[in-house]
């Protein structure tokens, strides 16, 4: 019953979307349907949406300079931006957006907040230039420290990383506003994202557990991103200075495997004093004796060998 009504959903949005395709004027800036935007977008590889309001007073100067736009020279297809407009709330929340007149350009699915002071034409166009390309960089357990070197010296720069876990409503939010200030900023600043849900070992390394958080990293310092809107003009001024006013922390080194032993050791000792049954807490308790003792011999020895191979000679 679910994949039938799955089916017929998705046909009906098809229908929709063909009936009003079928509808449209080249040239025109007409409203989408809430509906099928999502449809509309994976169709058209560029897309500019004006978002606006009933009590917009810009939005009509808005409307008329997109119709001005032109993509640059540089642009890779300058025949294939869409402009279409919406009065949807819902849809400006989903981006992120909370005044309007706003402008969001979806490159290839992916939306991004036009963060100028207005929407003029010329501006516009210069700004898809920087827009074309994909700012915002992927980090994992295994390629944080060596892209970032950020507990050894930061010399790839300062980075703002964005965690993030892709259940998550208010993350999908941020991302439109993120890639915004990643594109003004990408000649001095490096931005990128983790997914929280994949990468558990640099939650540990960080102590994260709040969903979504962004921290600078500069110069061996870290500093957690505080106000609780994610927007172009509250971000670049948090990378740019304000930062400055959060309480600054160093970056924890990297764990090495014998730091993770002793964690986990250190875990399961602290779960057993919750236990009523006392036998297994003492047992646990050898065996984590037992395995230390193993290791810091084993080290001991290794340390002595070359020592022992002079006598000898």
């Amino acid at each position: 019953m679910l994949g039938r009504a799955v089916f017929l959903n998705w046909l009906l949005v098809n229908i929709v979307y063909s009936i009003w395709i079928f509808g449209q004027s080249n040239g025109d800036i007409l409203d989408v349907p809430p509906e099928i935007l999502d449809t509309f977008v994976k169709e058209n590889r560029y897309v500019l949406l004006l978002l606006k309001s009933a009590e917009c007073l810009g939005c009509a100067e808005a409307s008329d300079e997109l119709e001005k736009v032109t993509p640059p020279e540089t642009f890779s297809d300058i025949s294939a931006i869409e402009k279409r407009s919406s009065h949807d709330a819902e849809l400006a929340s989903r981006y992120g957006v909370s005044e309007f007149p706003k402008l969001v350009f979806f490159r290839e699915g992916t939306a991004v907040l036009y963060d100028g002071e207005k929407i003029v034409s010329s501006e516009v166009s210069a700004w898809l230039g920087l827009a074309e390309q994909e700012a915002v960089q992927i980090l994992t357990d295994d390629t944080f420290e060596h892209l970032t070197q950020a507990a050894t010296g930061a010399t790839t720069g300062d980075w703002f990383v964005l965690f993030y876990k892709p259940s998550c409503p208010k993350c999908h939010q941020v991302f439109p506003a993120f890639e915004s200030v990643a594109i003004r900023v990408k000649q001095r600043m490096n931005f990128a994202m983790v997914d929280m849900e994949s990468n558990k070992k640099l939650l540990e390394r960080f102590k994260i557990e709040k969903c979504p958080t962004a921290i600078l990293f500069r110069q061996g310092k870290m500093y957690e991103y505080e106000p609780e809107k994610y927007e172009p003009k509250a971000i670049t001024s948090f990378v740019e200075s304000w930062y400055t006013n959060v309480q600054a922390k160093p970056v924890p080194v990297e764990p090495t495997g014998f730091d993770r032993l002793t964690e986990s050791i250190a875990m399961a000792l602290k779960e057993q004093l919750h236990d009523p049954d006392k036998k297994w807490f003492i047992l646990s308790g050898a065996v984590s004796v037992a395995i230390v003792t193993i290791v810091i011999i084993a080290v001991c020895t290794c340390k002595k060998s070359p020592d022992g191979k002079k006598k000898q000679e």
